[in-house]
């Protein structure tokens, strides 16, 4: 079994939050000898004073996080171990 992590930046005109400053779709892809199958797929948008949201597109589930909350995560993730 293999795993594959994909993306595509959105086009603008297809956000579904229009305000949004930027999108990406996500993809994490399974790969067995049987076939494969897609595991997660979700969207995240962000804006530009940081916010973001990320969107489970099964529907299952959404989180919104803005403010020094946002700042602190955004820090977190972009940080070089």
């Amino acid at each position: 079994m293999t795993k594959k992590f994909l993306h595509k930046t959105i086009d603008p005109k297809n956000f579904t939050h229009k305000a949004a400053a930027r999108a990406e779709r996500f993809w994490i892809v399974v790969h067995t000898d049987e076939g494969g199958y897609i595991e997660e797929d979700f969207t995240v948008h962000v804006w530009d004073d940081g916010s973001f949201t990320i969107s489970d597109n099964n529907g299952k589930s959404f989180i919104s996080v803005n403010g020094e909350a946002a700042k602190a995560i955004s820090a977190y993730l972009t940080q070089n171990p």
